[in-house]
């Protein structure tokens, strides 16, 4: 098939969640063919860039609808031929290469393994290396125990961390485990092609939501969209009211700096500040980012069981616009004050880690503790492996017995 262009959505409502696929019928039509299935009660799925509906109902309208030629269209130009009760939408419109496998199904497979557990996930590492196409995941599978918002908003931080394929410990990461590699995607070495590994947690991801449906509310409080703008592992889920009639400034699309124009009144770029910052020192800064950002979150999930009994009151009383109102002040306020608190996050953070030191301030004293972390014996054995003798220090406590005479040191970190 001629290249066309392909999406899958999730569609949910505070009852149920389905997941459509559609690709465009390139040039050979106008249109596009698509279908959508129902995730079963008790089900996780999970897409990332690879179409994963197979085979699906033909006649279960509750289930499973579909365009009416999605499967004559195929027959139509050849890409199919067989029964229309074996057609796969995925194998016909989006068959898996090794890219597919590797870079897009890899993130579903390492969603599934912190849900279900690594031992049910084992038997398709495989598939998702790219090593052994035909051996596909099931498009869902059971969970024993229902996911919390803290599960979901830490899945979508994901760098396949403690898996086969966590990149955290090649020389890629650096000396501070930096599970990032820039693109490009693939490289080439003496005429063979290499990838860099692709997780959920990515650079150049520029917003981030996790959508929470609630159905003990009324429809105008249904759902929550935790927002976060720039990279999800190092971005704050924010709980907007998606009933809001207005966005924080700080989040406004338009008028408050753009892709290549820095304003610091932007909440994108600040949150860029605190990304690129932690990136140069992922193993010292990350972990400091990460318990700010969950404490916040924490704050703002129990801010939401107080601001939701106050709109479920106006709600019940009748007094929907003012509830309406309410809520969209609410979410402007969360919105100002995650801007706010991660400006001064990152004003804490260039004063304690710039020059590669680590500044901790001493109760009474003007000066701070300083702390030089250096890269780590890793890496440090790397560099000895790599350049053998050419830093190496003599032994100066023989050359100096050999030679007594009156020795002065200077004061190393003083010009």
């Amino acid at each position: 098939m001629d290249p066309s262009e392909g999406e899958s959505f999730s569609i949910a409502d505070k009852n149920e969640v389905w997941v459509m696929e559609m690709i465009g019928k390139g040039n050979y039509e106008l249109g596009a063919v698509w279908v959508a299935v129902r995730v079963p009660a008790g089900h996780i799925t999970a897409h990332a860039n690879q179409a994963r509906i197979r085979q699906f109902p033909l006649n279960d309208s509750d289930n499973c609808v579909y365009s009416k030629d999605v499967i004559q269209f195929a027959k139509n130009h050849g890409f199919y031929s067989g029964p229309d009760e074996e057609f796969s939408f995925s194998d016909v419109y989006n068959p898996v290469e090794f890219e597919g496998a590797r870079m897009c199904e890899m993130r579903a497979w390492s969603f599934f393994r912190k849900t279900i557990g690594a031992d049910a996930m084992k038997p398709y590492e495989d598939y998702v290396a790219g090593k052994n196409l035909s051996n596909r995941m099931p498009w869902s599978f059971p969970v024993k125990t229902k996911l919390t918002l803290e599960n979901m908003t830490d899945l979508m931080r994901d760098h396949l961390e403690d898996t086969p394929f966590d990149f955290r410990y090649d020389v890629g990461a650096g000396p501070y485990n930096h599970p990032y590699r820039w693109r490009p995607m693939t490289f080439e070495v003496d005429g063979k092609t290499y990838l860099n590994e692709r997780s959920t947690g990515t650079q150049q991801t520029a917003w981030v939501f996790v959508a929470q449906l609630r159905q003990n509310m009324p429809d105008a409080l249904t759902a929550v969209n935790w927002f976060g703008l720039d990279d999800a592992a190092c971005t704050v889920f924010t709980p907007f009211y998606t009933c809001s009639t207005k966005v924080p400034d700080a989040y406004a699309a338009e008028g408050n700096g753009a892709i290549m124009d820095f304003k610091i009144t932007s909440a994108f770029w600040v949150f860029n500040l605190v990304s690129q910052m932690t990136y140069e020192r992922w193993r010292i800064i990350y972990p400091e980012l990460y318990a700010m950002a969950t404490k916040m979150q924490k704050n703002y999930a129990d801010d939401l069981k107080k601001t939701d009994q106050e709109l479920l009151a106006l709600s019940k009383a009748g007094k929907t616009e003012e509830m309406i109102a309410r809520a969209t002040n609410i979410t402007v306020e969360r919105g100002k004050s995650t801007y706010d608190q991660w400006l001064q996050f990152w004003e804490y953070l260039v004063p304690r880690y710039v020059d590669g030191n680590t500044k901790t301030p001493v109760p009474g004293e003007k000066n701070p503790q300083v702390d030089w972390p250096g890269y780590g014996d890793a890496w440090y054995k790397r560099i000895v492996q790599d350049t053998g003798d050419h830093y190496l220090v003599p032994d100066t406590s023989r050359l100096a017995s050999a030679n007594p005479r009156l020795r002065v040191r200077f004061p190393s970190n003083k010009v």
